[in-house]
């Protein structure tokens, strides 16, 4: 089993790092074995109304102190790139204490179906969920489980 959870996949920017990531997971997977692969609907629309606007994510408590970590993403449409930026912010100074920047390449479902018949695979289904739910809305997790 290779379980690749939280879009972590999507940090693959290039087809040939996506298809060369695949392949590997085709290559280590004993003959019936299965990997999960978990990332998110890419919402066009969802993903527009947050460019370039400072909002905030979710808040955690750690040591006593309580922090806000804000988020602003960009967005380039042509090549289905998402740069994330994060901001840690301490509540009661208002002070900075982290930044976080990362890049992730979003993927439509019929994209990753022809990813996957690149790198080999013949056996998958994708789900709406990791309860095997039906695929029907954009706002469920696109989970894909497939097979060698």
């Amino acid at each position: 089993m290779i379980l690749l959870p939280f879009s972590s996949f999507l940090h693959n920017i290039t087809y040939e790092d996506q298809i060369t990531t695949l392949k590997n997971i085709y290559e280590h997977l004993n003959e019936g074995g299965r990997f999960i692969i978990a990332f998110f609907f890419p919402d066009y629309e969802y993903m527009c109304n947050f460019l370039n606007k400072k909002v905030k994510d979710f808040e955690f408590t750690r040591n006593g102190k309580k922090y806000v970590v804000y988020k602003k993403d960009n967005l380039d449409p042509l090549n289905q790139i998402i740069f994330m930026n994060q901001e840690i912010i301490e509540e009661k100074t208002d002070k900075k204490v982290n930044e976080l920047h990362f890049t992730i390449r979003y993927i439509y479902k019929n994209e990753f179906e022809l990813l996957l018949r690149l790198a080999g695979f013949s056996k998958w289904k994708v789900y709406g969920g990791f309860n095997y739910e039906l695929l029907k809305s954009k706002e469920q997790r696109l989970v894909w489980v497939g097979e060698k």
